[in-house]
């Protein structure tokens, strides 16, 4: 018997070569395809989702827990306080109203706020309304047209307060 084995080893190194050749021939095209359109680009990225209609759809759970986490780390908070004079264009006579709360709530403060065209006088923070509501009962008794108003505040701005 004859045997060719030169013959047969010469085949599986050519096998070889074209198997590995195709496969790199692949890998070069598929960096192609993938370099022209980028996943790393937002704008690809969006429109492979859009031709494949993609719906992500928000759970009530992650809803919940999102608003606590803005809750938590929001800079300003709710505030109540009690205007004491109904809209005036004088500031003499929110002056006014100011040393007549602070002589009858004395060694409680006002603010005198400028919000174009008006002057207004402002009593310290309440950080519950219920709080304000009791304070009002007592300054209707002087100042008919006070009212409680709410207001958005910095943080900051109460803690140095020190409430």
């Amino acid at each position: 018997m004859i045997t060719n084995k030169g013959g047969f080893q010469s085949m599986i190194k050519l096998k070889i070569i074209v198997f590995s050749s195709i496969l790199s021939i692949n890998y070069l095209c598929a960096q192609n395809v993938l370099n022209s359109k980028s996943l790393n680009d937002s704008t690809n990225f969006f429109e492979l989702f859009n031709k494949n209609k993609l719906t992500i759809t928000q759970g009530s759970k992650i809803k919940k827990i999102a608003s606590m986490y803005f809750e938590q780390n929001s800079k300003n908070i709710t505030v109540f306080k009690i205007q004491l004079n109904t809209l005036n264009d004088s500031r003499q006579t929110a002056k006014n109203d100011s040393i007549k709360y602070e002589n009858i709530f004395y060694p409680e403060k006002v603010e005198i706020v400028y919000e174009a065209p008006y002057f207004k006088s402002k009593t310290k923070h309440f950080l519950q309304k219920k709080d304000a509501e009791k304070k009002i009962q007592q300054i209707s008794k002087y100042f008919k047209n006070a009212f409680i108003l709410k207001e958005e505040i910095d943080i900051e701005e109460i803690q140095k307060l020190n409430y």
